[in-house]
């Protein structure tokens, strides 16, 4: 899997942070799985961890959500998706 390779690297050095503790956010969590009814619970927590840290840019696989979902109900997401075919 030399594709995944670069992302190691990237938490290797720190880059690359994830820190999320879903008891404590699991109200806004709901929140988001209700009015999205195709929201998985992995997205959502990350749109909450967006919602928390509003400098940080998510790194997805899935454009078409990540394109449609808003943190703060109304703000775009920033993320880094490979590109479209």
């Amino acid at each position: 899997h030399a594709e995944i390779d670069p992302l190691f690297r990237l938490i290797e050095r720190g880059a690359l942070r994830l820190e999320f503790e879903l008891s404590a956010h699991w109200p806004r969590v709901r929140t988001l799985m209700t009015r999205w009814e195709q929201m998985d619970l992995a997205d959502a927590s990350i749109v909450v961890m967006s919602e928390l840290h509003v400098r940080s840019q998510v790194l997805t696989v899935d454009r078409r959500d990540f394109s449609a979902y808003r943190r703060n109900d109304r703000q775009l997401i920033d993320f880094v998706a490979p590109p479209k075919k």
